[in-house]
């Protein structure tokens, strides 16, 4: 779980995580599950690192929970 790791914890549980300080509905690409995403910070193994793609479906989805709030 990343609770030990970076301390996301709760990252199973939606609305705990759309509550949380990870995410920034006001400014979704400030979010900090997104920018330690697209920084390469996360997951921390570097074989590990998302591709655009995904990080784009990361960006959309904060996109529309941020509409949807």
């Amino acid at each position: 779980n990343g609770k030990r790791r970076g301390g996301f914890g709760n990252m199973e549980k939606i609305d705990k995580l759309l509550a949380s300080e990870y995410i920034n509905l006001k400014n979704p690409a400030d979010s900090l599950v997104y920018t330690l995403s697209y920084n390469y910070d996360m997951p921390p193994k570097a074989r590990d690192a998302l591709n655009d793609n995904e990080l784009k479906t990361i960006l959309e989805w904060i996109k529309i929970e941020a509409k949807n709030k």
